[in-house]
């Protein structure tokens, strides 16, 4: 973790200030595989930010993230990126179903996979 501690600290010294979504997202995804959810969750807010493209993949990574225990703000994140972006992606529908199916919850995995059909 001092590594990563490194990291954010030279990238909090660059003058742009301003971290890529790319940066955010692994960033947040270490500071969650060693437990240190405030650090991690300081990065999504930053991902979550208007600062930051609109991107599928950047909202991919968010939804990942807060799938672990958040499911209510993964599907704010979802929504959100309906609306910013040109309609959901097949991956996102998909971490949606599997979270789901994994918490025995067919009906709400069913209508996920409903909207995907719909979509294509």
């Amino acid at each position: 973790m001092e590594g990563v501690e490194r990291v954010v600290e030279e990238l909090s010294n660059n003058v742009k200030e301003n971290y890529t979504w790319i940066e955010c997202s692994t960033l947040a995804t270490i500071y969650v595989q060693a437990n240190q959810f405030e650090k991690a969750e300081a990065f999504l807010r930053k991902l979550k930010s208007d600062k930051m493209p609109r991107k599928h993949e950047a909202y991919h990574s968010l939804i990942s993230l807060y799938a672990e225990d958040l499911l209510e703000e993964a599907e704010l994140v979802f929504d959100k990126a309906m609306k910013r972006c040109n309609g959901p992606s097949v991956i996102s529908w998909e971490r949606f179903m599997i979270y789901y199916l994994k918490k025995l919850r067919i009906d709400l995995a069913l209508k996920h996979m409903e909207a995907v059909v719909s979509e294509n």
